[in-house]
Order: C-alpha cells, then structure tokens, then sequence
C-alpha cells in the first residue's frame, strides 16, 4: 500500500549513486578551450559527483554518431544511454552540430527542452561568434545551475518520505517498546501519546469493553 510506495520512491531516489570519482574530460582538437576555466564553471557538476565530458572537434556528423561513439569509447554508454551521472556537452566544427547530454539522476529534472534551451540560446550562439570558451564556459554554469535545483528538490523529496515513513512506523515502534520496556518512562510517554490520537483513544475503547465483558 502507501508504505510500499514510498519505499520503492525512496530507492528509486538513492539508486543512481555515482560510480566513479568526479572528473572532467576535454577533447579539444581546435585548442581553443581553456581546461582550468572549463573546471571552474563545471564545478557544481562535479561537486554532485558527475563525470563532465567536453567535446570540441573538427570533424564530425549531424547525426550525433561521433558523440556515441566518443561516450562508448569511454564508457559513458549503456545501451545506447548515457550513463548516470555524466554530463556531456559536444560540438563539431565541419558540419556544425552540437549536443548536450544529461544522465540519470538529473535527467528526470532536467528535460530536452531544457537542454534544448542551453544548446540553442547559449552555445550555439557562442560557436557562431568563434567565442567557443565562453560559450562552453556560460553552458557548464547553466548546467550547474540546472543540476543544482534538480539536487534540492531531490532532497526534499527524500526527507519528505523519510518523515512519513517515521510517523507511520511510530506506532508500531511504541507498541515494540511498551511490549518490552514498559518500565522505562520515555516509552511509557510515548504510549500516552498514542493514547491521545484518534486510533490510541479507539483502541483504549475496545480494551476497555473488552475487560468489562471479562468480569461479567
């Protein structure tokens, strides 16, 4: 029921831990970009454990069959998915295409329109200007800034369901412990509180019944 669905919820929420270490990876075959400045503006990516790829090439295709085939050959590829926690921004030169990829956990926060967004508004003016650091420079922060709300809700939601998965264990916790310390006085605090909700005074109820029927 709702206890099941909010532990499948909760794992689904952990399940993308990163595998390997945060790192950013430059294949620049123009040399025009500059690594340090590239680190500096991915480090919101990084700091959430992302591997950050960035691609900049003379030649590719406008198909995005250079791009997979770079992701596979460093294995940031599953099944024709990026893997998570990997974050790709890739453009080439001759023809000119360029695209961004986002891998799990973030991508169900970040959508294709969002990246679509960054690539058309961002990057792609940027390339067109032959400013190709800034360009990739100002798309890593809105990246970040992207994977960073992505990061916050995530949080809330997990400890949203860890509070309600506390208060609906609560009493079956306190019944554990009156069953076995019923001398201490914290649990028996802590049975008077069951006691004085709705499900406490009903089930106090029945008890009561119950014991005038044993002495009739």
């Amino acid at each position: 029921g709702v206890m099941k669905r909010l532990l499948l919820a909760g794992l689904l929420l952990t399940a993308c831990a990163p595998l390997d270490p945060p790192t950013l990876v430059l294949e620049d075959e123009s040399r025009s970009l500059n690594a340090a400045a590239l680190e500096t503006a991915a480090a919101p990516l990084l700091r959430h454990g992302n591997t950050v790829l960035v691609y900049l090439v003379n030649k590719g295709d406008l198909e995005g069959n250079d791009l997979a085939r770079r992701l596979k050959d460093s294995n940031r590829l599953s099944q024709d998915h990026i893997r998570s926690h990997t974050v790709a921004i890739y453009a080439s030169l001759k023809p000119r295409y360029s695209e961004l990829r986002l891998g799990e956990p973030w991508s169900s926060g970040v959508t294709s329109r969002d990246l679509e967004e960054i690539r058309s508004r961002i990057l792609n003016p940027g390339l067109r200007a032959q400013a190709m650091q800034q360009a990739y420079v100002d798309s890593l922060v809105r990246l970040g800034e992207k994977v960073d709300a992505t990061a916050q809700r995530q949080h809330k939601a997990r400890l949203v369901i860890s509070v309600v998965l506390g208060l609906l264990s609560l009493p079956v916790l306190m019944f554990v412990a009156y069953l076995r310390w019923p001398q201490f006085a914290l649990f028996r605090l802590l049975v008077w509180m069951w006691r004085q909700t709705p499900a406490g005074k009903e089930e106090a109820r029945r008890q009561a019944e119950a014991q005038l029927k044993s002495h009739r």
